[in-house]
This record gives structure tokens, C-alpha cells and sequence, in this order.
């Protein structure tokens, strides 16, 4: 038991049980033979057979005996394993940072400001301090030059391994023919961009190679970039819509419309709610409709870039190589103008050509436009007479293409009956191709009976929220806020159309023309363009320039 050897001893003093290598340590074995009570006597030996007092069952001996086919209860502690650390500070002091004993040990936190010298490990049951595994840190001392060297190499190792990562690139591109067949490649052509001499400029390469830096950019041109302003909360471009008066990100400011303020209150300052309907005292007066046109954008503001040719200049330059034993005659001038071109002769005369190239932006013209740009503006119509269908001109021209805000739809070419293939969504991108199945138009589907404000019909900010009634093209019929497939007409939202200009939402549409849904897949042909206002007089939609 524990109590067999002392504390001092246990390490030397516990027998091995046991031959060859199937001994075991005393410790390792159940001992079922009793034992007697501590020697206190002093007038015999302990070794005296009647001086032996066993421990009895009544003075707490053991409880059992060992029997054949017993069971046997055994109590004992479980020893965990450990793992320590050694670390030197930095007052030169040694400092043993000791872990958590666990079946599965983990090292401990290293410290801070000290160096870490080894590792202990303690097994289970640790006998002998021999037993313990110590590994040492291998801490390496670094000068600064070795650590230039260092990063001299690891920059030769990136440059190395970006290489071989642009060759396998390289090496696994397939360039297939029309058949799809993968092309056999004969090599790589590689281009440091030192120069432009390897830049055919003649096939239209728009690029331009900058040799201090060893890279080549594109060309960028564009002539409009829209700036946008920054809502409070962040919103997709699907789902934005500039005809809204949303919260800015600064909130000492608000959107009103097409203007930005400070931020302000509208209180009212003087109001009759009692004031009487409008009546015309002759009913027989003849009405006439003053009708007044809105335009957005009122103006259009852009810059046309004018990008002229490259200018390549080819110089070509001779030299004349002259050897060096022509240097022992100078003091003859006759006789080394003979030997000078006795050496050109000799060693010939070379001639290299150099292509500079050009390139930079110039103003041409700068000033108005005499012909608008080629875009959309929306169009809002008041004052009209209800119900009626209008034809339209600009500058006395009437070959303008017209949009208007509700298109009719069919649901085959044969254009004989209402309705779509599918169920169009509020606010996906819509798209319209010809009979070639060339694009003509890219827009972006409103609610089916939105009139005014946000085109999904959620208002903030008091917007003002109109509706279609009923449906301008047959005024028995009720426009539907839902699409479905027997809606007879597509909602397009105008303000969006003409907030892209030539971006995402542009174009034109036709009778026939064939309009496919980008996310429901849904199908529908143009029934009709035609500019009929709806039952108050309103008429919305949107003029195309080309």
C-alpha cells in the first residue's frame, strides 16, 4: 500500500515482481496479504514471531480476503501528465511556468518579455525525474545582415514562385477552336513591358505600356460617370430608386426631389377645408386642354473624349564601329580617316531602328453640342384630355421612338391575346429583342399599377404614392397592383430608364419586339406602342435619341 515505504524511498526502495521483462514495479500489483500495526515495542524484536500484531477486522484490517472467483474493489489516484516551460526574463532570471495536468496536457501561454529556453513533458506516474522529456528552444540570433539576406531570398522566392504560378496558368488555358477542340500550344510568349517595341499598335491594341513600372493599362474612356447620393441605409442597385426622397447619410441634410437643403419642417400656415368643388356655370362651354410636358433630365450635362491616332515616330540611326588599333594612328588625321573607313568596311555598319509611340488625350473642340446625346428622358404629360390617344413630335420630327410608362403585352408573336409566358417580378431587369434576337432595351419592371413615386410601392418619407385606376387601353379593365399571367400590360419605370444614360436600363421598343424577364424567365411580346392618357388626363413614358 502507500503506507509500505516511505516518502524518501519510494523512488529505490519499491522491489520489481516478476523475471526478465515481464518484471513489474510492487507498486503495479494488488497485495492482498495483511499487514501488522506499526513496531512500538522495545523489549523484543519486530522480527519476534509472537511480538506480530495483525491488524484485525474489529481495529479496522481488512474488510475481505481474497478469494478464487471474487470480485475485488480497488481504489486509487490517477497521476495526469504535465507540461512545464523554462523561460529566461529579461533581468537574467530563470522562471518555470507550469501547465494544467490533463490526460491530454497542453503546453501553458508563453510569457511576455522572456525568451523561452525548453520544454518539459511529465508522463503519468512519474518514478524517476530521468523520466522527464525535455526539448530544447531553438532560438537563433539574427543579425541584420542576415535578415537583408533573408529578404533578398524570400523576394527571389516570390518572384519565383509567381513565375511558376503564371506558367501553370499559362500551360493549362485552353484555347479551343470553333469545334471546341482544345488547340495545341507551341509555347509561351513572355513580356517583361520594358519596352513597346513588342505592342503592334496596327491591330488597335488600346493599351499603353508603362515602362518605368514594367505594366501595361488599358486605355480607359467614358464620357458620363452618374454620381449617386449616399443613402442612410445601404441599398442594392436592383432596388434603388433616385425618384424617392430617402434618408441621406448626413442627417443635417434631406432630398427633396431633385434638390438636397438642410434639413427643415413644413408647417402650415394658413388653411380653409371648407372651400367648395369647381362647377361650370355653362354646361355647354367647350373645355380646352392646356396640357403642360415634363422632361427628366430638363438638361443634360456630359463630355465627349475625343481620342485621336497614336502618334508613331521610327527613327532610324547608323553607327560606325571602329576597332580599337585604329587608336595608335590619331596623330595622322589622313591616315585615320583611312583606318576609320577601312573598319567600317571591315566590321560593317549597323543600323537599328526604334518605334516611339504616343500616346495622350487632346482637345479637340470644346463648347455646346449642336445634336443631343443618344439616351432616354422621361416624359410626364398633365392637363391632357382623358382617354384619348396622342401622337408625338420633337422639333417638328415624328420618328422619335416613344415608350410609354404601360406597355401592352401578348403572350406569342401571333400578339392575339393579352398576357405574358410566365409571371414577370417587380423590380427585375427586363430585356427586348428584335426579330434578328439582337437587343434593343434593358429596363427594369415597376409595380404593375404604379403611376408615381417608388416603383415597388413602398413609401418613405411622406413620397407621394400614385396609381393606375384603370387601364388606359381599355378603360373597362382595373390595372392590378400584382402581375400575373393574364396581366394585359408591363409596368416600366421611367425614372430609372432615364437616370441610366446608356448604362444599365437603355434603349427602345417596338411592336413585336420580344421582352424576357432576367430572374422569373417570363415571356411576352409588344402588343402595341401607343400614347393614350389614362382616365385623369395623365400620360408617362419616355422619348429614345439614337
Amino acid at each position: 500500500t502507500v503506507l509500505s515505504y516511505p516518502e524518501d524511498a519510494y523512488g529505490r526502495d519499491i522491489p520489481m515482481i516478476g523475471t526478465g521483462e515481464s518484471q513489474v514495479s510492487a507498486s503495479d500489483v494488488l497485495d492482498f496479504r495483511p499487514r501488522v500495526d506499526d513496531w512500538v515495542g522495545v523489549s523484543s524484536s519486530p522480527f519476534f514471531f509472537m511480538s506480530r500484531n495483525e491488524i484485525s477486522y474489529s481495529s479496522g484490517g481488512p474488510k475481505w480476503i481474497a478469494a478464487p472467483k471474487e470480485a475485488s474493489i480497488l481504489g486509487y489516484e490517477f497521476y495526469l501528465g504535465r507540461i512545464d516551460k523554462i523561460y529566461l526574463d529579461q533581468n537574467a532570471q530563470l522562471q518555470v511556468q507550469k501547465g494544467e495536468s490533463a490526460v491530454v496536457p497542453l503546453a501553458p501561454e508563453n510569457l511576455n518579455s522572456s525568451m523561452e529556453l525548453a520544454t518539459i513533458s511529465l508522463p503519468p506516474y512519474l518514478y524517476d525525474p530521468n523520466d522527464a522529456t525535455i526539448t530544447l528552444t531553438d532560438n537563433r540570433r539574427y543579425t541584420m545582415r542576415d535578415i537583408g539576406l533573408l529578404e533578398d531570398r524570400i523576394q527571389d522566392l516570390e518572384t519565383v514562385t509567381t513565375l511558376s504560378l503564371l506558367e501553370v496558368s499559362t500551360e493549362s488555358l485552353q484555347v479551343q477552336d470553333a469545334e471546341g477542340r482544345n488547340r495545341f500550344k507551341s509555347g509561351f510568349f513572355v513580356d517583361n513591358f520594358e519596352t513597346n517595341e513588342l505592342i503592334d499598335y496596327n491591330l488597335g491594341a488600346s493599351l499603353s505600356v508603362e515602362t518605368d513600372e514594367k505594366l501595361i493599362r488599358p486605355i480607359i474612356s467614358r464620357n458620363t460617370l452618374d454620381s449617386y447620393l449616399m443613402p442612410a441605409l445601404e441599398v442594392t442597385d436592383e432596388n434603388y430608386d433616385s425618384a424617392s426622397n430617402y434618408d441621406l447619410l448626413d442627417s443635417n441634410v434631406q432630398k427633396t426631389g431633385n434638390a438636397v437643403t438642410l434639413k427643415y419642417e413644413e408647417i402650415g400656415w394658413i388653411e380653409q377645408p371648407l372651400a367648395t368643388r369647381v362647377a361650370n356655370v355653362n354646361e355647354f362651354h367647350v373645355l380646352a386642354f392646356k396640357g403642360t410636358i415634363e422632361l427628366n433630365p430638363s438638361s443634360d450635362n456630359w463630355v465627349r473624349t475625343i481620342r485621336l491616332d497614336d502618334n508613331i515616330i521610327e527613327r532610324t540611326n547608323e553607327r560606325v564601329i571602329v576597332t580599337r588599333r585604329t587608336q595608335t594612328i590619331r596623330n595622322n588625321r589622313r591616315r585615320f580617316e583611312e583606318a576609320v573607313a577601312a573598319a567600317a568596311q571591315q566590321n560593317g555598319r549597323r543600323t537599328t531602328s526604334t518605334l516611339d509611340v504616343r500616346s495622350n488625350d487632346v482637345v479637340v473642340d470644346s463648347g455646346d453640342e449642336e445634336f443631343m446625346r443618344s439616351r432616354n428622358t422621361a416624359v410626364l404629360s398633365r392637363s391632357l384630355r382623358g382617354n384619348t390617344r396622342h401622337y408625338h413630335f420633337l422639333d417638328g420630327e415624328s420618328g422619335v421612338d416613344f415608350i410609354p410608362k404601360l406597355v401592352e403585352i401578348a403572350t406569342d408573336s401571333t400578339l392575339a391575346n393579352s398576357g405574358s409566358d410566365g409571371v414577370f417580378r417587380v423590380g427585375e431587369t427586363v430585356f427586348a429583342y428584335n426579330a434578328n434576337g439582337d437587343r434593343k432595351m434593358s429596363f427594369r419592371a415597376a409595380q404593375s399599377n404604379h403611376k408615381l413615386g417608388i416603383f415597388n410601392g413602398t413609401t418613405s418619407n411622406n413620397d407621394p404614392f400614385t396609381t393606375y385606376g384603370s387601364n388606359p387601353y381599355n378603360p373597362s379593365e382595373i390595372v392590378q397592383a400584382r402581375y400575373t399571367s393574364t396581366s394585359p400590360v408591363l409596368n416600366v419605370d421611367t425614372n430609372a430608364l432615364a437616370k441610366e444614360a446608356q448604362g444599365l436600363y437603355y434603349g427602345y421598343l417596338r411592336k413585336g419586339f420580344k421582352l424576357v424577364g432576367q430572374a422569373s424567365g417570363a415571356i411576352a411580346y409588344v402588343k402595341d406602342v401607343r400614347l393614350i392618357t389614362d382616365s385623369v388626363g395623365d400620360l408617362l413614358g419616355s422619348f429614345f435619341i439614337r
